[in-house]
Parts: C-alpha cells; structure tokens; sequence
C-alpha cells in the first residue's frame, strides 16, 4: 500500500518516492497528478514551503537547529504578495516592503513550484491535512551526528547513500533506477535522495516526527505553517 511518501520539486515536475512496506519511485507532471494516483495515502512530506502568510518561525528555528555550514539550506519564502509576480526585480521589492527583506534568487526560481503546492492544499482538503513541509537537511540530522558534506558533491552524495542504505537498503536501489531511468535535466541526484530521505522519515508515522514550531501555525487559509522532519 502506498501509505507514506517523499516529494522534491524537480525541472520535469515533481520526484515522489512512495510506500511503506515496499518502495517506488517516479517522476510525476504534478501534485494533482500523484494525488489522483498513489490513494490511499496517511502520511506525505514534501521539500516546499507550505503555507506563506509574511515571516514564519519555522525557518528561524531550522537555522537555530543546524549546524551553521547547514543554515543557508534554509531559504525564507516570498511573502503571499509577491508569489504571483513574474520579474525577480519587482517581485523582490514587494518582498522587502512587506517583510524589510529581499528576496533570494532561490526563492525567486521555486515561486512557481510554492504556487503550485499552496493552490493545491487550497484545492484538496484532505491532501492539506496529509501533506507536511519538511526539510531533508533536517530529516538527515536525525539520522546522523554528523556534518554532511553539500549534497551536490560526490562525497556528500555517497555519504547520504550510504546513511539511506543502512536505514533501509531498498533505498539504495531506489536511487540507482531513478538514476538511470530519468535524465538529469529532469531530476538531478539530489533531488532523488531528498525524496528517499523524506519517504523513510515519512514511515515514522505523525506520532514518530518533530516539529518545528511544536505547535503549528496555520494561515487564514488553514494551510499548516510547520516543518515535520
């Protein structure tokens, strides 16, 4: 049954490693998509800020979490006003003159995956009661005491492999097949193994994660302002 999963956005849409028991992975066009067709669910974690209603306290204690090499993981979304607009330069001065601060390329580039995400726990109530923010840096320090190197390099790689593998060795060949069976252009290496970090950390179930803050905020929305990991 695919009763937990681990989504990361990605250039061909979104990468979703789903299961329990046992583990697929696949890329999907969308949110809609992998809703319509991976039911029942119980538990999803996804690497996209959920919920943007002005500054979140989430962020800002993820920072205080990690390691200081760790914190630039941690990226403040675009405030609600700016999520919409299509020129960095614009939507960055809404940004700072609602927050006081700028908006980063890195928000910037992913507004269209935020927007995506957010219209579809507006659209899908069940799905906004079933999906969690999270974080894989965050989901990687439960699993090891040490500091990773950046996952973008061999070595950090390996070592997030290697840290999957002993947890569940389907993981491994999990990442081997997505590897091979999707072009980079479409789902780069990390983006596999932060799906796979956030699936295995989805098993635990709601009563086996930490949350930041420990008490979730919602928008007027009822969207969750929280980070699971």
């Amino acid at each position: 049954m695919n009763d937990f999963a681990g989504i990361d956005g990605c250039r061909g849409g979104w990468f979703a490693v789903v299961g329990g028991h046992r583990w697929k992975a696949e890329l999907v066009p969308s949110l809609d998509h992998f809703w319509d067709h991976n039911q029942p669910l119980k538990l999803v974690l996804v690497d996209i800020p959920l919920g943007i209603e002005g500054e979140r306290d989430c962020e800002r204690l993820a920072r205080k979490m990690l390691p200081p090499q760790k914190r630039s993981s941690v990226f403040n979304p675009p405030v609600k006003e700016a999520l919409n607009i299509k020129d960095y330069g614009k939507a960055s001065q809404i940004n700072h003159d609602f927050s006081g601060k700028k908006l980063s390329k890195q928000s910037f580039y992913l507004m269209p995956k935020i927007r995506e995400a957010n219209d579809f726990l507006i659209a899908h109530k069940q799905a906004s009661m079933l999906f969690y923010e999270s974080h894989p840096e965050l989901c990687f320090a439960r699993m090891t005491p040490n500091v990773l190197p950046n996952k973008k390099t061999f070595q950090g790689r390996k070592q997030r492999l290697d840290i999957l593998k002993n947890a569940d060795p389907q993981m491994i060949r999990l990442y081997h097949e997505a590897v091979h069976k999707y072009k980079r252009k479409w789902v780069n290496y990390d983006d596999i193994l932060d799906a796979l970090v956030l699936a295995f950390t989805a098993r635990k179930g709601v009563q086996g994660l930490q949350f930041l803050p420990q008490k979730a905020q919602y928008t007027q929305q009822g969207l969750r302002m929280q980070l699971a990991f």
